[in-house]
């Protein structure tokens, strides 16, 4: 208007994005998640909570330990029923009795136990490994008493063959006590199911015992766990374990009664073999519940432990006992039926 040409005002140039370096809110909320993930890695690194892990070697070897165990067991209470239903043999029958009792508890159960403990790894979050140490006096505690429960358990399932039993000889010669059966209203390809007879009462109580005796053993092989920790235990693991050796204990015990009365025969060796693998996939799921169900508090007070121990979990306490369970199983099996051929050719001439 008063002859001025006004210059246009113009806006200052901004420099062009860089289609790699993200914009400052991107940014921005890519160090919160950074951040976050810190703050969440940081409460599942929780110190005071030892972390488990699992060595599969040790799983299977526990495993494979149970089935042979398991094997030997029945194989000698098979050969302790057949000296008990021939009177010329019957005293022998507490020695194969406590001969089965050893098999199962001690090797079947507690060597597998052993051997399973050996299978955790325990460390720190930041992954410092803490060293699983065995009491000496409560792990020889729960050795002796699962060979003691194993054998009481194996006396109390066989029949009862007294001398009111009646006896017929044999094509041999010998005479043995009539084998009873309870015939089941079903046939199967056209044959007559039939089982063997057992004491209803000793059998219940044989089941009671030997599913007591499992828990009492496996925790008591954890309190024999010790070091810069203690151990909480979640209740409802501690009853499936529970339960688990409760059903493990009667499907054994009613297997080791049928497989007795199959007697020894081929087929008896297949049943055998089955069974034990039953038997062992049953004792290892409670032991691996019990262990999965427990907490280990890291202390870090090295002063709470004992003076008497076994070991570190080191490979070599574990394989000790694999090395004599697999001799002392194969060699009693060989032993017994060497004493039993013994006996019949004696019996025989």
């Amino acid at each position: 208007r008063c002859g001025l040409n006004p210059t246009p005002i113009t806006q200052p140039s901004l420099p062009a994005a860089d289609p790699l370096t993200p914009p400052k809110s991107r940014q921005s909320t890519r160090a919160a998640r950074d951040v976050s993930e810190m703050a969440e890695a940081e409460v599942i690194c929780d110190p005071t909570k030892l972390v488990q892990e699992w060595e599969p070697g040790f799983i299977v070897l526990s495993f494979a330990i149970s089935v042979l165990g398991a094997f030997a067991g029945l194989t000698t209470i098979t050969y302790a029923f057949v000296v008990l239903r021939q009177p010329h043999l019957r005293k022998w029958f507490v020695v194969y009795v406590i001969a089965s009792g050893i098999q199962v508890g001690g090797v079947a159960v507690w060597a597998m136990h052993f051997v399973g403990m050996q299978a955790l790894i325990l460390h720190t979050c930041d992954g410092v490994q803490v060293p699983l140490v065995f009491n000496f006096a409560l792990t020889f505690i729960s050795l002796v008493a699962a060979c003691a429960i194993g054998s009481i358990d194996m006396y109390l399932v066989l029949p009862v063959v007294n001398k009111q039993s009646r006896v017929l000889p044999t094509k041999s010669g010998n005479r043995e006590a009539e084998l009873q059966y309870w015939t089941l209203p079903f046939k199967v390809n056209g044959a007559q199911v039939k089982l063997g007879k057992f004491s209803p009462a000793r059998y219940a109580l044989a089941v009671a015992l030997l599913m007591a005796g499992a828990c009492i053993m496996h925790y008591m092989g954890m309190m024999a766990m010790y070091g810069p920790y203690y151990i909480e235990f979640n209740g409802g693991f501690v009853f499936a374990s529970a339960v688990i050796a409760f059903v493990a204990s009667a499907a054994g015990l009613f297997i080791v009664i049928q497989i007795a009365y199959v007697g020894q025969t081929w087929f008896s060796i297949v049943m055998r073999v089955v069974a034990s693998i039953i038997i062992s996939i049953a004792v290892n799921a409670m032991h691996y519940t019990g262990m999965v169900g427990a907490t280990y508090v890291f202390t870090g007070d090295k002063t709470l432990n004992l003076n008497e121990y076994i070991g570190a979990n080191i490979p070599i306490p574990a394989l000790i006992v694999c090395v004599v369970a697999v001799a002392f199983s194969v060699g009693q099996m060989l032993l017994v039926h060497a004493h039993l051929t013994a006996l019949a050719s004696q019996t025989s001439t």
